[in-house]
């Protein structure tokens, strides 16, 4: 049942800090892959929510997976972990959505997401293992 409660205030506080502080460092040259995960899986979750919110709230948080691809594809060739100029504004909005999500949400909704997010993840995974099989 504790699961199912709005989130007390502040309860979220230090997820949400933890995950500006990583966006930071991300545009700020000193972001690292711990970073780039905590605040793409920042945003998956908050995808996830926003599914069974709105469609508009999706529209509104799906740049930031475009950047955060981008930028994952960038740091496989440079191994530099830095977003650039243009895609800070993006990534920030969504980090916004995400926290008022969050905020909405309780507890379970925002495990279910996850859990929704890891299956997506699982699957992905099967699919792309699939294709390296079938084409090597």
């Amino acid at each position: 049942m504790n699961h199912c409660r709005p989130y007390e205030e502040g309860e979220t506080l230090k997820d949400g800090f933890d995950t500006l502080d990583a966006f930071t460092r991300l545009h700020e040259r000193t972001g690292t892959e711990d970073d780039f995960l905590r605040v793409s899986a920042a945003l998956n979750v908050a995808m996830a929510r926003a599914a069974d919110i709105d469609q508009k709230l999706v529209d509104l948080i799906a740049p930031s997976h475009d950047v955060m691809n981008a930028l994952r594809e960038r740091y496989e060739q440079t191994k530099v972990m830095r977003l650039t100029p243009d895609e800070i504004a993006p990534v920030a909005e969504a980090l916004n959505y995400a926290q008022t999500i969050m905020d909405a949400s309780s507890p379970q909704q925002m495990l279910e997401a996850h859990n929704t997010v890891t299956r997506v993840q699982a699957e992905q995974a099967r699919t792309k293992a699939k294709e390296k099989n079938h084409a090597g």
